[in-house]
């Protein structure tokens, strides 16, 4: 309601022309701007598509590592309906330990961003852009290591930074490189896109690798969404601001 009311507020809406003659289908505008991109939104739909593979594992797996790395559970369907055991019992306070968790990490995502802005004109773009990257890299590789309780709360609370930094600059790059504001549109369309990849691929295939190569173990699903992520931060020099346009 906030969020809603504030833009109500503060955005002047700009009010379309009459359209003249046949409109394009959105799905046809939203290929032809994955097929015409300019090389700077490549880039950065290149970093995003990475980035997100990582949080697409967090978001997936996040719960159920907590119920099964770090509270030794069991899932509850392999658990008889007549009586569960202890490890079934661990594994449901384990996920809602890891939801109350995943509210600390909501809470450090409302403070962290409003402090981006100062923090993206004091050290550049890429290098939060980086950053963000790394931690989440960091903590989602850690997944296989930590098994401590308040080191699993602390590290998931750590990871509203770069949740904050993924969810933010990539719409701040894509008004501050778009010239025509008719267009802004069209690229957030394009850019929600290479976040919707991630979704199916991880939805549908981390899960089977896992149980085949790796046992179940739903940290190893997370280590593969750490290296992804690590992959964004590698992929976040090569983004182009408006400094760095001259030059490609």
């Amino acid at each position: 309601i906030i969020s809603v009311s504030a833009t109500c507020l503060f955005i002047t809406e700009m009010p379309l022309s009459e359209a003249t003659g046949p409109q394009a289908s959105p799905f046809r505008l939203v290929w032809d701007g994955v097929r015409s991109q300019p090389v700077w939104f490549e880039r950065l739909n290149v970093a995003v598509l990475f980035s997100w593979m990582g949080w697409m594992a967090w978001i997936i797996f996040a719960t159920a590592w907590f119920g099964e790395n770090v509270f030794g559970g069991q899932p509850a369907s392999t658990c008889p309906d007549s009586k569960p055991s202890l490890s079934c019992h661990a594994y449901n306070d384990g996920v809602r330990f890891g939801s109350r968790a995943l509210v600390g990490q909501s809470i450090v995502v409302s403070v962290i961003s409003p402090l981006l802005p100062r923090l993206v004109r004091k050290t550049g773009f890429r290098a939060v852009y980086a950053a963000g990257g790394t931690i989440i890299g960091l903590i989602l590789c850690s997944t296989v290591l930590v098994e401590n309780r308040a080191v699993a709360a602390t590290i998931t609370a750590l990871a509203g930074v770069p949740m904050a930094i993924a969810l933010s600059l990539p719409y701040a790059l894509i008004g501050e490189m778009t010239d025509d504001a008719t267009c802004v549109g069209l690229y957030m369309g394009v850019n929600n896109v290479y976040k919707t990849i991630p979704q199916f691929v991880d939805a549908l295939l981390l899960g089977k690798l896992v149980n085949t190569a790796f046992g179940g173990n739903v940290a190893w699903a997370l280590f593969c969404g750490g290296v992804s992520s690590f992959f964004s931060a590698i992929l976040s020099g090569r983004l182009v601001t408006r400094r760095k346009l001259e030059t490609v």
